[in-house]
């Protein structure tokens, strides 16, 4: 049992440090040497950037006697401290330093009653006259430092428990200590202070790679420097051990380290020199093996996942008993608790796939992995329900219950959280030959995408899908996919493609009424963009003749309006102001906020083809406010432009000038 920080004043002690002084049965005959002790290692000459931490370390020496420093495998953490240390001058009295070997590659950690001799032996008291007790060790160590102006890392501590009996009480010693895991329990016991220490920024994360490989070489070099930073995340011994490993080859172009690190089977190899210090799987391992079972296993599983966070609810799915793993998971700085979840560093996700390839038996980790993807495509769909009621469902395959999504609302939140993890996903199950959920991820995902014109993302997850549906050889699939291709290529103006993807299906054999009167529908809004009127004119009114004989009112409604933007383009404005006035009591009947936001929008153009500006701005407020209730970014966008001209048409170029800035910064926004 460790006893308790002894936190009395100077002066409440039985004694107090001088010749002749007793702790215990121990007598000091002399007081120690004068000269400052100075036991502070070597640290590396790149180091760069950490001014915010460098500064809280130096403030803190005035409000508090203990700072712990903590952080993920590599961070820095000894690097910062020590650096720090060595250029403070507000240590005169002397600087120690202990590693307590919390985390490392062999042997136990440092015992707090052996922490205690070695700082009392660094303080020069001779062994024979060092207290055997821990307590009269702890008691000593603290009256001789109570009134010396010293500083004490204690390095890569384990635990609270290991550094507790070492702390100072109330004078002007001060302990930094560093360590993997968060040591919250030392805020609570004893008022240390805290930096949780993260990734370099990448400006000084090239910064460190230019300090081992010259100026010229990374000027020369800069997108492969910048690759390189990308790749080691921030880290700085990864940094380190990638510029290390370029400097050994100075004429070499830096495209083989480049490869070698961008593929995840080579990395963490790519990123190993010739000692367990400087070797980023070793690193790593020693904080996995530090691990409960449950942990480990936990963090294995999400070395499975392909995205950059985590949710608590997936997680759930992956283990049991997933809050306290992960507590402990974030309590060794493993992951990261962020507002959308936990996040896995790139590095350690590697670490973690390459320890459950050789810990997880292979049925483990597939029934891991279809659990993964089908929490994803449940979720999902039952989100993208609440984004748009009126879209044709697709068949699932049973799965676990979904986490409830009560609103459009949470579901655009949700969406928002989840939409990287969720391609992320599609790409996982088309790599791994989950076919039926390639294709049902991506279709889950359409209408987020669009919503918010991602449709270069919604490309490339379609024809990813579109492989996967043609190999299942399922004609509903293949539809579904091509559709959703067809509705991305329109949106980035790739109408060629759109309307090929459009005719294909119409092609395939045995398609339903529904499909064949919306792939019509379509193709309509294809030729329409590419300026081919009379084809788009058949399109729409076969596809309008199929949704009345359906009876699908908001196919129907779709139609007329495509139709008036037919007219529009025409010129002929009273037919088009006709035809979406038609639309705009059939939307609502369905209450479909898409469709009556479009109709408006649509309905705006022709109005101001007739003259009719201010009845045309009205609609474009309307538009717009709906649009913004939605969220349908892009498309806001292109109505707040639209606005504008109609108000330049007004005589209000003030006004016009703000809704066309306000486009401007939605686009900018969008990355667009």
């Amino acid at each position: 049992m460790i006893p308790p920080v002894d936190n009395r004043p100077h002066g409440a002690h039985s004694t107090v440090l001088h010749a002749g002084a007793v702790y215990g049965n121990v007598h000091l005959h002399q007081t120690p040497s004068t000269r400052p002790p100075d036991q502070l290692p070597a640290v590396t000459r790149h180091f760069v950037g950490r001014a915010p931490e460098t500064d809280h370390l130096t403030t803190a020496t005035d409000q508090a006697r203990v700072c712990v420093i903590d952080g993920p495998p590599g961070v820095g953490k000894t690097t910062l401290a020590v650096h720090w240390g060595k250029a403070s001058t507000a240590f005169p009295d002397g600087k120690l330093y202990m590693d307590l070997k919390g985390f490392a590659p062999s042997g136990d950690p440092v015992d707090p009653a052996q922490a205690a001799l070695m700082l009392l032996s660094a303080l020069r008291i001779p062994p024979d006259r060092i207290p055997a007790d821990l307590g009269t060790r702890t008691a000593l160590f603290r009256d001789l430092v109570h009134e010396q102006a010293i500083l004490v890392i204690l390095d890569n501590a384990r635990d609270s428990d290991q550094v507790l009996p070492l702390l100072p009480g109330d004078g002007r010693c001060f302990t930094v200590i560093t360590s993997r895991r968060r040591l919250s329990a030392l805020s609570a016991l004893y008022g240390a202070d805290h930096i949780h220490l993260p990734p370099l920024e990448p400006t000084d994360s090239r910064t460190l790679i230019t300090g081992y490989i010259g100026q010229e070489r990374a000027t020369a070099e800069k997108p492969a420097i910048e690759r390189i930073a990308r790749l080691c995340a921030g880290l700085p011994l990864a940094l380190s051990i990638a510029a290390a490993t370029a400097a050994q080859r100075p004429t070499a172009a830096l495209a083989w380290l480049v490869s070698d690190l961008a593929d995840e089977r080579t990395r963490l190899s790519a990123l190993s020199l010739d000692a367990p210090a400087a070797d980023m799987s070793a690193v790593l391992s020693w904080s996995y093996y530090r691990l409960t079972a449950p942990a480990a296993r936990l963090f294995r599983l999400l070395g499975l996942h392909p995205g950059d966070t985590v949710s608590a609810d997936l997680a759930a799915v992956l283990h049991t008993d997933s809050r306290s793993a992960l507590a402990e998971l974030v309590s060794h700085n493993l992951v990261t608790e962020s507002a959308t979840g936990y996040r896995v560093h790139d590095l350690v996700r590697a670490y973690a796939k390459e320890r459950c390839m050789a810990d997880e038996p292979e049925d483990a980790r597939e029934a891991a992995v279809t659990a993964m993807l089908d929490h994803y495509l449940h979720t999902a769909f039952r989100a993208d329900r609440l984004l748009n009621s009126h879209r044709k469902p697709i068949p699932l395959p049973p799965g676990p219950g979904a986490p409830v999504i009560a609103d459009y609302a949470a579901a655009i939140e949700w969406f928002t959280a989840e939409i990287d993890n969720l391609l992320a996903a599609a790409r996982l199950a088309a790599a791994t030959r989950h076919r039926e959920r390639a294709w049902q991820l991506p279709w889950t995902a359409v209408n987020f995408l669009y919503l918010h014109g991602r449709w270069q993302d919604s490309v490339a997850a379609q024809r990813d899908a579109l492989g996967a549906a043609r190999a299942l050889g399922d004609t509903v699939a293949v539809t579904r996919t091509l559709r959703g291709l067809a509705r991305a290529h329109n949106e980035l103006g790739e109408c060629e493609q759109a309307r090929d993807c459009y005719s294909a299906v119409l092609d395939l054999p045995d398609a339903d009424p529904n499909t064949l009167a919306d792939t019509l529908n379509g193709r309509a809004g294809s030729h329409l963009r590419l300026g081919d009127l009379g084809a788009a004119q058949a399109d729409a009114t076969e596809a309008l003749r199929r949704y009345t004989a359906l009876d699908d009112t908001i196919g129907r409604a779709s139609t007329v309006n495509l139709l008036g933007r037919i007219a529009t383009r025409r010129g002929d404005h009273p037919g088009a102001v006709a035809l979406h006035g038609r639309a705009l009591p059939l939307f609502r009947a369905k209450n479909d906020r898409y469709g009556q936001a479009n109709a408006l929008a649509a309905l705006a153009l022709a109005l101001r083809g007739l003259g009719r500006l201010v009845p045309a701005a009205t609609c474009q407020v309307r538009a717009i406010a709906e649009q913004e209730a939605l969220g349908t970014h892009f498309h806001l966008a292109d109505t707040h432009r639209e606005l504008a001209a109609t108000l330049e048409l007004l005589g209000e170029p003030t006004a016009a000038r703000a809704h066309r800035e306000r486009a401007q910064r939605i686009l900018a926004e969008l990355d667009r």
